[in-house]
């Protein structure tokens, strides 16, 4: 019997390094939640001569990154939310020094991560959205492509790969999403199109706000942020063709 548990308490310590920890912010940490921002990579490098699809990619749904919200002492001088997500972490006085990445969260970001070919997308997702927060960079992106998995292996997920090269109302893809997430999800999802040469309405993103105090509790309902309505931004007009 001693010899079960002492198995089963290596096989919990050795889990635990995969398992990535909530974030904390040392610094300016006054905000209310994240945006997880994801790719739809087929309408999203569909649409971009400079996009590629990463090499041996292990989902249609890409990481774009993970997005701190407007602190509050920044819109207590003004700025607002439109100009935050412009500007993020040039407000502060920051570095642009490229992240500190293991092996193996690097290799994870290769096959997540839409390639750019006139830029680094890790870096400069790094340096506008997570430095000025004092993130350490292997914690951030690990808990990014945490959160990108959940989604990934939910039925939200199952459906959108289910709908590849359709056109599909984007109400059914609300509902998809409050079916995966709770009747009360939906307001924290964004839909983001770009019409191409055909004038589809090609879903290139979708954004998931999540309460910054609630982060590690992701996919659950209540870990959902959505006072305002995430809807309220969509810029997918009538229905949507989800590339293949």
């Amino acid at each position: 019997m001693f010899a079960r548990v002492r198995l089963l308490l290596i096989m919990l310590i050795t889990a635990l390094p995969a398992m990535a920890s909530n974030l904390q912010a040392s610094r300016n940490g006054d905000f209310s939640h994240y945006t997880l921002a994801l790719a739809w990579q087929p309408g999203f490098c569909k649409l971009s001569q400079s996009c590629q699809m990463p090499l041996n990619s292990d989902g249609a749904l890409g990481l774009l990154g993970l997005w701190p919200s407007l602190p509050a002492s920044l819109q207590e001088q003004g700025v607002n939310d439109e100009s935050w997500r412009l500007k993020s972490c040039f407000y502060f006085s920051h570095s642009v020094d490229d992240p500190q990445l293991s092996e193996e969260v690097r290799a994870r970001l290769a096959r997540a991560i839409p390639k750019l070919l006139d830029d680094d997308l890790i870096s400069s997702v790094f340096v506008k959205h997570a430095q000025c927060f004092g993130f350490a960079g292997n914690d951030y992106f690990a808990k990014a492509l945490q959160l990108r998995q959940s989604v990934l292996d939910s039925a939200f997920g199952s459906y959108l790969n289910s709908k590849q090269g359709s056109m599909v109302d984007p109400a059914a893809v609300r509902l998809a999403f409050t079916q995966a997430f709770g009747a009360a999800s939906g307001a924290a999802l964004s839909l983001r199109c770009q019409r191409d040469a055909q004038q589809r309405n090609v879903l290139t993103s979708l954004e998931i706000q999540i309460s910054a105090q609630r982060l590690n509790a992701f996919p659950a309902e209540a870990s959902l942020w959505h006072p305002g309505g995430a809807e309220a931004s969509d810029t997918c007009y009538g229905a949507i063709w989800i590339a293949n």
